[in-house]
């Protein structure tokens, strides 16, 4: 792997989730990637529940709302993460609080989705974003397919077809923000 793998996987229920994600996370875990789960409860615990204790020193386990605070403190962090363990590959499952963000601030996140693709376009990583199918809004689905070069489905990936460039993503946002949505 030279480049980010940036992919949304949208799941329907608990059994998807963790039908994915533990092999992902365990992958990561036996090739000695830097792993990180940084999803919501009781997602969370029921990761560490199956992957503990054989991969316990291997992942470290995040909660959502402690990591996603703010769109540029991720990026740093993520940043420090990738930087402080080169040339080790970065593998992190991640998942937002859309349910929790006010509209300006889900802009703000959905431009950060973006941006991770340019940001971090050249970084030895992998992101696989989780999307609730069943819990989040339609709009929240339909900017995972635009920010995201592929989509995951628990049999296969592939290249999303309503990806936007993120240049023209982000001045989709700047218009949100500047509407005041």
């Amino acid at each position: 792997m030279t480049k980010l793998e940036h992919r949304a996987f949208l799941y329907d229920d608990i059994e998807q989730f963790l039908m994915v994600t533990v092999p992902y996370l365990t992958e990561g875990a036996i090739a000695g990637d830097v792993v990180t789960a940084i999803v919501q409860q009781p997602k969370l615990d029921a990761l560490r529940d199956i992957l503990v204790p054989e991969f316990s020193d291997a992942i470290m386990y995040v909660e959502t709302e402690e990591f996603y605070r703010h769109p540029v403190h991720t990026l740093k962090t993520y940043h420090e993460i990738i930087h402080t363990n080169a040339p080790r590959p970065i593998r992190a499952l991640g998942e937002g609080s859309w349910e929790k963000w006010s509209p300006r601030e889900t802009v703000e996140w959905t431009r950060y989705e973006s941006l991770v693709n340019v940001v971090f376009g050249e970084a030895r990583a992998r992101a696989l974003c989780v999307y609730d199918n069943k819990r989040l809004p339609p709009e929240i689905i339909a900017h995972a397919r635009e920010t995201h070069p592929q989509l995951l489905d628990p049999m296969l990936t592939m290249i999303s077809p309503g990806y936007v460039d993120p240049p023209v993503f982000g001045r989709r946002c700047d218009r949100a923000a500047a509407s005041g949505r």
